[in-house]
């Protein structure tokens, strides 16, 4: 008898295979660890960056992080937002949400393969808020996110761990999922064996909670979005209790049924888990007030940072990092400066480099920007920088300037 909720939901039976105790997202289906994962190009121990030495910098190159993905252990997520849950993705409803894109796996039914996919995260003072966004015609006979939020932040799947989830499906309406993990009645103390819906009232297991938290599922016959809120604190014991800038390690996966309904039970139906974050490898989200705010260096030397819109040339810029932020972890094609993205080489790499600005002993990436594509005020007095780091992290950055004729 199957343990997944993602076929309770596709046989439209969801609410008693939660009640009869069954868990809504098998660790058994795990990868080992390890498996399949990159190494994280803004962890130093994975990727040393070059020794700093007092030669002359180096002329721009293409940055070493460009084109990276961020899927690894200790991976932060921060963004800040609140979110209207009603299946739709509007126009700068998401902006403030961090975000991780990943390749969920397709049914074999379905051609097999893989279909790029996102998962958005972002906080207001109230609610934790996650979105998947899958490129796929329909829900099919399921469709199925969930999120586990590890109590201890130890990496490990422990009685408590607070599981939030939904399942839709073409004849299945969206249903949101409040869970906890525990173990099963006979097995080990803490070996957290069994999934439980937070209402259930079973022997051997505690007092039933509440359902804190709601889910909206939209199609637009391209896309998939499905939407989730949870309260940071809802005063169930089953439930997180998180504040302000608090970090919780979390792990997601995702599970697609076929795109006929029809086909539900056999395992061709189905397509594996696609696993954004293992158990052993859990990423981290933060509760915060995203975007971060970084430090920028316009025209580094320059005490006045004089700007000439629309003259010919770039314009340098250094993000600089600190203990708070390693600059090599921008995301290249996120950033923005007055509008305007990184220049491009002739061999269509980024206009960029690393090297110490500020002779603090860190790299620093210093970008250069196209002045005629400037998007700048006549009376502007400052400028701002924009992007998200690998990990889908939103930041910012400010700067004087001294507009000049």
């Amino acid at each position: 008898m199957t343990r997944w909720l993602a076929l309770c939901a596709a046989v439209l039976v969801a609410t008693a295979c939660r009640q009869a105790g069954r868990d809504p997202r098998d660790a058994a289906d795990l990868p080992p660890p390890g498996d399949g994962t990159p190494s994280d190009p803004a962890d130093p121990t994975s990727n040393p960056p070059p020794p700093v030495t007092n030669e002359p910098s180096p002329a721009p190159a293409p940055l070493a992080w460009y084109g990276a993905r961020a899927r690894t252990a200790r991976v932060l997520v921060r963004g800040k937002g609140t979110a209207v849950l009603d299946g739709v993705i509007s126009p700068g409803e998401w902006d403030g949400a961090a975000r991780l894109d990943f390749d969920a796996a397709l049914p074999p039914a379905d051609g097999g393969g893989t279909t790029p996919a996102s998962l958005l995260v972002m906080s207001d003072a109230v609610n934790l808020y996650v979105a998947v966004l899958v490129a796929r015609p329909s829900y099919g006979g399921a469709t199925n996110p969930s999120l586990e939020l590890d109590r201890d932040a130890d990496g490990e799947i422990a009685d408590g761990d607070d599981v939030i989830g939904a399942a839709v499906g073409l004849y299945q309406p969206v249903d949101f999922v409040d869970a906890y993990r525990w173990k099963c009645p006979g097995d080990p103390s803490g070996s957290a064996t069994c999934g439980l819906a937070d209402t259930a009232l079973l022997e051997g297991f505690p007092e039933p909670g509440t359902v804190d938290g709601a889910a909206a599922a939209g199609s637009d016959g391209t896309e998939v979005v499905m939407e989730l809120s949870h309260p940071l604190t809802s005063g169930d014991a089953r439930d997180m209790a998180l504040d302000r800038d608090d970090v919780v390690a979390f792990r997601f996966d995702l599970r697609l049924f076929a795109l006929d309904p029809i086909c539900n039970f056999g395992p061709t139906c189905y397509a594996d888990r696609s696993v954004v974050f293992p158990p052993e490898e859990p990423g981290l989200v933060e509760i915060g007030d995203g975007p971060a705010e970084i430090a920028i260096d316009v025209k580094p030397g320059s005490a006045e940072n004089p700007v000439q819109p629309g003259a010919s040339g770039t314009l340098p810029v250094a993000l600089l990092s600190n203990e708070a932020f390693d600059a090599r972890s921008a995301d290249a094609p996120t950033i923005r400066l007055g509008g305007a993205g990184i220049a491009r080489l002739p061999d269509g790499s980024f206009q960029a480099a690393l090297q110490d600005v500020d002779a603090d002993g860190d790299l620093d990436v210093v970008a250069h920007f196209t002045l005629a594509d400037l998007a700048l005020a006549s009376d502007a007095t400052d400028i701002v920088l924009t992007g998200r780091t690998l990990a889908g992290v939103p930041f910012r950055g400010r700067d004087a300037i001294r507009l000049v004729p």
